[in-house]
C-alpha cells in the first residue's frame, strides 16, 4: 500500500534567513539579519518538511527538502537555487523521477563552481525497506544523468543519508544502514566515495570501527582533500548513546583511529554535526540529555586538523530552561562557526543560533532566528558562504496560508576601519558598495582632475550596504555587461 506524506494540523513552511556576522571595534561578534526572513518552497499544500541547505564560497545557495507536489500528496524530493544576494534563480524542481511510496531525508552539498550533489532516501526503490539515492545537478541547475542508488546492498533499511563535497568536487555519501559491510541487523555507519563526474570509487565501507550495538544519525564535512564523519550510538565510553568520529583523506583512507567525541557521559548524546575550515580544524555539535540541569542542552567539542581535542567539552547555549535539540553546525570563509538548534525556552520550538570564532570563544549570546513566531519552528539547517555570510533554513508551521518553507538570514563582519583595504572580489557579497547616487570625485594629486574612484578606491567605512541588493556605480552583480574591463571574474559572476 502506498504511504501518503504525512498530514499536518497546521500548514507548515520552509522558511529561510541570510545572516551575516557584525563585528564590533572591541566588542564580540552577533549575528545580524540581511533582509526579511523568505519561503523557499513555491508549492505550499500538504507538508513540507526536512530542509537542508548548502552555500558555496561566492555566496550562492541551494536549498532541497521532502513535500508533497501537485501531482500527488506523496513525499518527494524538491529544491530551489538562490543566488548570492538570496533571490531565487529559475523555479522549484523536482529532484526524484521515481515517484513510487515515499523520498525524505535529502542532503545537499555544493562547490565553488555551483555544481551540486543531491542525496536522499527512497522507501522501497532497491527492492527492501529503504535505500539511498542520489542526482548531480551543474551549476546552471541542469541535471547530470540520471538519479542513481548510493547504497551497493540492499539488504533492510538504509536511512538518513548525509554528504560533502571537498575541493576537487569528490564527494562522499554517508547513512546508516542494517546491512552492508557486517551484514547486521544492528545499524552502522556506511560511506561511499565518488569522483566528481559521479563515479563510484569502490565500493561502500564501514565508518565505525565500534560495532557493538546500533550506531545511527550520521553528518559529514569537507574542507580541502580532508573528510569528517561524525555519528551517534552505543560507543564507548558511553554506552547509552555517545558521539564519535572518524576523519579521512581525499581518498577515503582513514587518518588516526575513530575519535570519542563526548566526554560527559550521563544521559544520551545524540543528533551530532560537524563543519570544518579551510584550515582542517573542525567543531562537533550535538544534543546532551541533561548537561543544563534541565530537558537537555547543546555539547560541542573543537579539535585540531590533526584530530587533537582543542581545550574541553562546553555547552552551546546561554538559555538553559527548557529543552534545546537538534543543533547544526556551519563555518564561513574567515573562520567563524555558527551553530543553530531548536529552543524550547521561549514556550513553543523557536530557532536559536550562537556563533564563536576560531579561536574557541562563544560570541555573545544565543540569538533568535526567526521573526515568525506563532506555531513551531524547527528542524534548522545553516551553512556558511564568504566570510561572515550564512543561511539558515527552517520548518515553520501555520505561517502565513503555505505548507514548508526556509528562511534564510545572510550575516556579515563588519571589519576595522583600521585594517587593509579590500579588492572588490575579496569583499563578502554585503560589503559592495550600493549606488542611491554617485560616489563624490576627488581631486588627482598628480594632475588636479577630478576623477571618480573605483570600488576598491574607497575607504571601507564608506563603503555602504544593503540587505538583498548589490550594486554600485560601475560594478553591478546582476549584469556582466556593465562590469568595468578591471574587476576580478569573481566579481562578473
Amino acid at each position: 500500500m502506498r504511504s501518503r506524506f504525512p498530514a499536518t494540523l497546521f500548514p507548515t513552511l520552509l522558511c529561510a534567513f541570510l545572516l551575516a556576522v557584525h563585528e564590533r571595534r572591541c566588542a564580540a561578534q552577533a549575528l545580524v539579519p540581511f533582509g526579511d526572513e523568505f519561503r523557499v518552497n513555491t508549492y505550499s499544500t500538504g507538508g513540507q518538511a526536512d530542509p537542508a541547505v548548502a552555500m558555496n564560497g561566492t555566496g550562492q545557495f541551494v536549498v532541497v527538502w521532502s513535500g508533497a507536489s501537485p501531482s500527488d500528496d506523496l513525499a518527494g524530493i524538491f529544491g530551489q537555487r538562490f543566488d548570492a544576494v538570496g533571490a531565487p534563480v529559475g523555479p522549484e524542481f523536482r529532484v526524484n523521477t521515481y515517484t513510487t511510496e515515499n523520498q525524505d531525508s535529502p542532503a545537499v552539498a555544493i562547490d565553488d563552481v555551483g555544481d551540486f550533489i543531491v542525496v536522499w532516501r527512497s522507501v522501497g526503490q532497491d527492492g527492501d525497506l529503504g535505500g539511498i539515492y542520489g542526482q548531480l545537478y551543474s551549476a546552471v541547475g541542469a541535471p547530470q544523468g540520471n538519479e542513481f542508488r548510493v547504497n551497493f546492498y540492499t539488504a533492510n533499511a538504509q536511512d538518513a543519508p548525509s554528504v560533502a563535497k571537498d575541493s576537487t568536487g569528490s564527494f562522499i555519501v554517508t547513512w546508516t544502514g542494517s546491512s552492508g559491510v557486517l551484514l547486521s541487523l544492528d545499524h552502522n555507519v556506511i560511506a561511499r566515495r565518488y569522483t566528481s563526474k559521479g563515479v563510484a570509487v569502490g565500493v561502500e565501507f564501514l565508518v565505525n570501527s565500534y560495532t557493538t550495538g546500533s550506531q545511527t544519525a550520521s553528518a559529514i564535512a569537507a574542507a580541502g582533500s580532508t573528510f569528517v564523519v561524525v555519528f551517534s550510538g552505543e560507543t564507548p565510553p558511553d554506552h547509552d548513546g555517545g558521539i564519535g568520529a572518524q576523519r579521512y583523506d581525499a581518498t577515503a583512507g582513514p587518518l588516526g583511529g575513530e575519535l570519542a567525541i563526548n566526554s560527559y557521559t550521563s544521559g544520551g548524546q545524540g543528533t551530532p554535526s560537524v563543519s570544518i575550515d579551510t584550515h582542517g580544524s573542525f567543531l562537533v555539535t550535538w544534543a546532551s540529555a541533561g548537561l543544563d540541569d534541565d530537558l537537555g542542552g547543546v555539547s560541542a567539542q573543537r579539535f585540531s586538523n590533526a584530530g587533537v581535542p582543542r581545550g574541553s567539552e562546553f555547552r552551546v547555549n546561554s538559555v538553559t530552561a527548557s529543552a534545546q535539540k537538534r543543533p547544526r553546525t556551519a563555518v564561513d570563509a574567515g573562520g567563524t562557526f555558527v551553530v543553530v538548534w531548536d529552543s524550547q525556552a521561549a514556550g513553543s520550538y523557536d530557532v536559536v543560533a550562537r556563533t564563536m570564532k576560531n579561536g574557541g570563544a562563544l560570541q555573545g549570546d544565543d540569538v533568535a532566528v526567526n521573526a515568525f513566531t506563532t506555531g513551531t519552528q524547527i528542524v534548522p539547517d545553516v551553512a556558511g558562504g564568504p566570510a561572515g555570510s550564512f543561511v539558515v533554513v527552517w520548518r515553520s508551521d501555520n505561517q502565513a496560508s503555505a505548507t514548508s518553507g526556509s528562511v534564510g538570514r545572510r550575516r556579515r563582519q563588519r571589519r576595522s576601519e583600521r585594517q587593509r583595504r579590500l579588492l572588490p572580489d575579496q569583499l563578502p557579497l554585503r560589503g559592495w558598495p550600493t549606488a542611491a547616487r554617485p560616489r563624490e570625485p576627488r581631486r588627482s594629486r598628480q594632475h588636479g582632475r577630478r576623477g571618480r574612484l573605483l570600488p576598491d578606491q574607497l575607504p571601507l567605512r564608506r563603503r555602504a550596504r544593503t540587505g538583498l541588493t548589490v550594486h554600485c556605480p560601475s560594478i553591478r552583480r546582476s549584469s556582466a555587461a556593465s562590469v568595468s574591463s578591471g574587476a576580478s571574474p569573481a566579481a562578473r559572476r
